[in-house]
């Protein structure tokens, strides 16, 4: 894993667990590694969003390959953090180029700008994610897809 700046985004009220686990996030998706999901998603992680396939962390590596593979240029602008006990609540937009067809929406890929935004909320145990939970506003890809 890259060796991080202290982070100055750690959530108000969260467990030192939570805020651990919500500062490692990283901002540039494309630049994540197998094993950083490794260290950052603990080894019977549960995936509770309608938008990834359930599973542990195998899975979750397969989906992230996948998305990358349709927007290689990812990136993440954490908007705001809030935590409480072993969760955190993260606010976020997303941006990215369209190089590959998303056929879950009907979207063919002719290098259209796509920007979303998207609200998690994390499960922290012993300093991993164990759990994840996710609302994403897909009005932009069905704009995209002409719906």
């Amino acid at each position: 894993m890259v060796p991080r700046e202290p982070c100055s985004r750690r959530p108000f009220g969260a467990s030192p667990d939570a805020g651990t686990a919500a500062c490692g996030a990283p901002e540039t998706a494309g630049d994540v590694p197998s094993d950083q999901i490794d260290e950052l998603f603990a080894a019977d992680f549960i995936q509770h969003s309608p938008y990834a396939p359930p599973g542990g962390r195998d899975s979750l590596k397969q989906w992230w390959a996948g998305q990358i593979a349709v927007i290689p240029d990812l990136t993440t602008t954490v908007e705001q953090i809030l935590g409480s006990g072993d969760k955190v609540a993260v606010f976020r937009t997303v941006r990215g180029t369209i190089k590959n067809d998303i056929p879950a929406y009907g979207i063919k890929a002719s290098g259209q700008q796509l920007m979303l935004r998207a609200s998690d909320i994390f499960r922290v145990e012993n300093g991993k994610i164990a759990e994840h939970w996710e609302v994403t506003d897909t009005g932009p890809l069905l704009q995209l897809a002409g719906r």
